[in-house]
């Protein structure tokens, strides 16, 4: 029994690879690699601002050249700075058209006034303007300050991309 088992085994085996297709392929490997670009970015700052109380809405405008303008209730302010962008790595303004791409506008945390029927309104920054030398990028923009403001530190954070 044990002969025929063993028989019967081998025969399989023998018939299976006799009979197994064999086929070969190919395929591609690709990637597509993208340079990244490093940018550092100082703060936009626009500075100390005091106002009178019980404001009317009022407005610090800031360009990328440093130009300020103000408007409504602001008395005084000092030590405005626009955002200034170093980048490093392949960017050549000069022989390519490069996008920046930024919101266009950003809600600021710290403090809040009241305008009419809205309470708790942010103040914000809108109305950016833009720079560019060599491989810096000015930015600039408007303050927007609501009326009856309570006063405090107010901070935001933007996200841009520079795109070919």
């Amino acid at each position: 029994m044990r002969k025929y088992f063993l028989t019967c085994a081998v025969a399989m085996l023998a018939a299976t690879n006799a009979n197994a297709l064999s086929e070969s392929g190919t395929f591609q490997a690709k990637a597509q690699v993208n340079v990244v670009n490093h940018v550092t970015c100082s703060d936009m700052d626009f500075g100390t601002i005091y106002l009178k109380a019980g404001n009317a809405r009022s407005t610090i405008y800031m360009d990328a050249a440093e130009n300020i303008e103000i408007t409504g209730d602001i008395t005084s302010y000092t030590g405005q700075k626009p955002a200034k962008c170093t980048l490093t790595g392949t960017f050549d303004f000069e022989d390519m058209a490069y996008n920046l791409i930024i919101d266009d506008k950003l809600e600021l945390t710290g403090g809040t006034g009241s305008e009419e029927d809205f309470f708790d309104m942010p103040a914000w920054i809108d109305s950016l303007s833009t720079d560019v030398e060599g491989n810096e990028i000015a930015i600039g923009g408007v303050l927007n300050i609501p009326a009856n403001f309570t006063g405090g530190t107010l901070t935001g954070t933007f996200t841009f991309t520079i795109v070919e």
